[in-house]
């Protein structure tokens, strides 16, 4: 595992001046191998707020409006997803391109055995996001898959990427011609 490091001091400052005057990040851990995106605590009048700040890679010129446009649409559908706090889309105070985030409480890992409680959870957000109807746009494609350089299907069929028995088996329906009965 890379050694954490911290977000440049401007961004630091930024994040904590989007909180309110007097504000300071108390605490910044990376999320990623010790990088970006990172986990702030920022302390206020008295009380310590959670954030999640995100910095652009300078090779990325539209990573952060995607999520942005993203993130903006699931709040006008009050779809559960963290939401906007700052967005410095030229990086001329942040030092660099950032969006600042509230916490979506919960686990990022992804458990073996998953239960039941979790699987409605996760159908539920699915459903909600599947609701929303939107036209493409520059700032948010059409996607075909979670991220668009990576092709986890495509690799797993190679054997290139891990599979899971349920993965397999749905990859298998899915290759199936239409029409074909299952059971």
């Amino acid at each position: 595992m890379t050694a954490s490091r911290k977000p440049a001091e401007a961004a630091l400052a930024w994040a904590a001046g989007l909180i309110g005057h007097g504000a300071s990040v108390v605490a910044a851990k990376g999320l990623r191998e010790g990088d970006n995106p990172w986990s702030l605590q920022i302390e206020h009048e008295g009380r310590t707020i959670e954030a999640v700040l995100k910095t652009a890679r300078p090779d990325d010129s539209g990573g952060l409006a995607t999520e942005i446009a993203a993130l903006r649409l699931a709040d006008e559908r009050r779809v559960p997803a963290p939401r906007i706090l700052g967005f410095d889309a030229t990086g001329s105070s942040a030092g660099t391109r950032a969006v600042l985030e509230t916490v979506v409480r919960g686990r990022s890992a992804i458990p073996i055995e998953p239960t039941p409680e979790r699987l409605r959870v996760m159908g539920a957000a699915a459903a909600a996001l599947h609701a929303i109807t939107a036209e493409p746009s520059t700032e948010l494609p059409t996607r075909t898959r979670p991220i668009p350089a990576s092709d986890f299907a495509g690799e797993r069929r190679l054997g290139t990427n891990h599979t899971t028995s349920l993965l397999a088996a749905a990859d298998d329906l899915i290759a199936r011609p239409l029409g074909v009965r299952v059971g």
